[in-house]
């Protein structure tokens, strides 16, 4: 009986984890970009870890992808979270404001978001820039954004690129996106990175309780088609752990970590994703807001229009086994 309950209390302490919900208990920052089919998750994340002040994710982007040698230069998709907040310290906090206004300028009253404008300025410089054949692209491989493609605001964009005689993307945004960041504030704060070597679930998962419990956020780089699949695949054997993003089944990703739970004798992370839609299997429960501010737990089989998805609960199992790379301040 003795080593029954032994046992017992050993599973319940291997299990056991907080209830902490940074969006209810802290007020955490609800505003979930939408980058679409641009891989700049990295940017988003990052964005969203650092609360001191709002960082535009694509000036994180440009700053890093302009300033060191890659395996795709001059894109702004693909990296580490800690590569680009390195360079964007170096370069500085520019006014979201001032990038905002300049690309409210460059659409010329089109109303695409941030996300959107900039995925099709990454597809004209570096895909297509014949207007027919970009639209093509655009509706092809970009079904995402809440504004659909079309050829007159095609065409007017195109336009307006062409005048600016800039013949690649980072001369473009240099000199009329983030063209007003010259007195850039500095960044403080100093970002830790782990999980891309030989660390164990049980270190990681101290981490994350860590910041949890005093209310930080966290960027977690995982396997999101591990992930979030319905398969009970994991990747949960591959060290260095940074060997799982180069794997084609892993589907590199990055995201936020920004609550905990004990639910059905399991602990679960509710992670949030730099997408509004139903990214995560219907069998995970979520966490909703609607549109009159309310949040509670969902399922995305159910939500009503105008209700957004803040983040879904995961088992701790199920990501930290996928994990490649975890940063926090």
């Amino acid at each position: 009986m003795k080593t029954l309950l032994f046992f017992s209390l050993l599973s319940f302490k291997l299990i056991c984890c907080d209830d902490i919900n940074l969006y209810t208990d802290k007020d955490f920052n609800t505003k979930i970009k939408h980058q679409g089919d641009m891989h700049t998750c990295y940017a988003h994340s990052l964005s969203a870890l650092y609360e001191k002040d709002e960082i535009h994710p694509y000036w994180i982007a440009f700053t890093h992808k302009d300033r060191l040698l890659h395996w795709t230069p001059h894109n702004l998709n693909f990296s580490l979270l800690s590569w680009s907040y390195s360079d964007v310290k170096k370069r500085g906090l520019c006014d979201k404001n001032l990038i905002d206004d300049s690309i409210k300028e460059a659409l010329n009253g089109i109303e695409y978001s941030n996300d959107q404008f900039f995925y099709f300025l990454q597809s004209y410089f570096l895909k297509e820039k014949d207007p027919k054949k970009l639209e093509s692209f655009l509706k092809k491989n970009s079904h995402d954004f809440s504004k659909n493609w079309n050829s007159h605001e095609i065409n007017e964009l195109v336009s307006t690129i062409e005048k600016s005689n800039d013949e690649k993307l980072f001369d473009y945004l240099e000199n009329n996106i983030f063209k007003r960041c010259q007195n850039n504030k500095n960044i403080s704060g100093k970002l830790h990175s782990t999980a891309r070597a030989f660390e164990s679930n049980k270190k990681l998962a101290k981490v994350i309780n860590d910041k949890l419990k005093n209310l930080k956020p966290l960027s977690i780089g995982l396997c999101a088609k591990k992930t979030y699949k319905k398969s009970s695949a994991y990747n949960k054997n591959l060290k260095p752990r940074i060997l799982k993003a180069a794997s084609s089944k892993c589907g590199a990703h990055y995201v936020n970590i920004v609550g905990s739970r004990k639910k059905d004798n399991t602990c679960e992370y509710l992670i949030r994703n730099s997408y509004k839609n139903k990214w995560a299997h219907k069998k995970f429960e979520c966490f909703c807001q609607d549109k009159n501010g309310e949040k509670f737990n969902c399922k995305t089989s159910s939500i009503e229009k105008g209700t957004k998805i803040l983040g879904c609960w995961i088992s701790k199992e199920r990501i930290l086994n996928n994990t490649y790379d975890l940063s926090y301040f």
